[in-house]
């Protein structure tokens, strides 16, 4: 097995330009891969973001674009906050 490289802080380097934190979120929720395992909120979110971004030319909706395009769906804050899982 091949040793990680020293980082100036000490700490291993990412091996492949891979972030241990990348890989690590990557592993606690993969999401569905596929269209068809996807919730049709899923679905209808992901096709309002996509047709934003072409609209407006944007690769990459700010999240206030995002919070835009939910409430563009109808989603309004109707409880209070509870913690993230």
């Amino acid at each position: 097995m091949r040793e990680r490289k020293k980082t100036s802080g000490g700490k291993p380097a990412p091996m492949n330009g891979i972030s241990p934190v990348a890989t690590t979120a990557a592993k606690r929720d993969p999401g569905p891969e596929k269209p068809d395992e996807m919730s049709p909120d899923s679905m209808e979110f992901l096709k309002a973001v996509d047709d934003y971004r072409l609209r407006h030319s944007r690769p990459f909706p700010s999240w206030s674009e995002v919070l835009l395009i939910l409430k563009t769906l109808g989603y309004r804050k109707v409880a209070k906050p509870t913690p993230l899982p």
